[in-house]
């Protein structure tokens, strides 16, 4: 394996500022703060060390401009799912609501990976029982990966790639003793690579999104009924630009359900997150009430 380059670039999108300040909302819901800890630095340099080439291929993918497409790899995603990660911080519900996709199919690739290591382990316990014991094979010169993630769901990313190089070591060491085939061994990793790729390209997709002009700006004020035009627009072409990506479901726009991080820059409480509510739904009741019958009095 070639050691990948070091320090990947990552993107970073501007702030999105809150809307609709004519909405009777709590200061912070309309105008968040920012707290000032972008200088915030770790000690040393974040690292992962990993073992086999299909992990160090998830990691960098295939971004050869010669041939005709590329395949997307964790630390594109990882810039990627940044720009979401940021454009949460003016309370953006469609930000909430992709990191939260995102975090179902980062727990669907657990379960897969989970899945294959405990049928693995069986079949070498099993021999292990009956006289043969085994050690999990190991790259003798295993390559250190400088990571350079700005968000946690980058970490996210990387955490899920050692559990995938650990998976794909106990792989190596069942096909190594016979205990699987090489046809089985090609298609346990193609399952789970399949996984990986899905969840790049949709933060790829998701990403490209936030960067729509129409939609700079957007926040869950917009959503309510008394929120100016302009917001609603931005409510609209938000519609039409994430539509074949991700719906915005009820419960993220209305803080029921968020996801595990987030750069907002103020935590709402409980009293807060209750006005909005009321706001939002008293919009919904206005716009479902059905319009007065017109008096056809008079007529013949």
């Amino acid at each position: 394996m070639s050691d990948p380059k070091s320090n990947p670039k990552t993107e970073v999108a501007s702030q999105p500022s809150s809307s609709a300040a004519d909405v009777s909302m709590p200061e912070q819901i309309k105008a968040p703060r920012a707290l000032g800890l972008a200088g915030l630095i770790t000690g040393e340099e974040d690292t992962m060390e990993i073992h086999t080439n299909h992990t160090a291929q998830l990691f960098n993918g295939s971004l050869d401009m010669d041939v005709a497409f590329s395949i997307p790899g964790a630390r594109l995603a990882a810039s990627r799912v940044r720009r979401v990660f940021v454009a949460s911080w003016g309370d953006n519900p469609y930000a909430d609501e992709v990191l939260l996709q995102f975090e179902a199919m980062v727990e669907r690739i657990r379960i897969t990976i989970g899945a294959t290591e405990k049928s693995i382990k069986h079949k070498l316990d099993e021999r292990a029982m009956r006289g043969a014991p085994w050690t999990l094979v190991q790259h003798r010169n295993p390559v250190k990966l400088s990571l350079g993630f700005k968000s946690p769901y980058g970490f996210m990313l990387s955490n899920l790639l050692i559990d995938f190089d650990y998976m794909a070591r106990l792989i190596f060491t069942a096909e190594r003793r016979d205990l699987i085939t090489q046809k089985e061994l090609r298609v346990l990793f193609a399952s789970a690579k399949r996984e990986f790729r899905r969840s790049f390209v949709f933060l790829i997709r998701a990403s490209n999104a936030f960067m729509d002009e129409r939609i700079i700006g957007l926040c869950r004020a917009d959503f309510l009924h008394t929120a100016p035009e302009v917001a609603k627009k931005r409510v609209i072409a938000a519609e039409e630009v994430f539509g074949k990506i991700v719906k915005l479901s009820d419960e993220v726009l209305r803080l029921q359900k968020e996801p595990r991080h987030s750069s907002r820059s103020y935590a709402a409480s409980k009293k807060d997150i209750d006005l909005f509510r009321q706001a939002l739904e008293a919009g919904l009741a206005a716009a479902d009430k059905p319009a007065a019958p017109i008096s056809t009095k008079g007529l013949i």
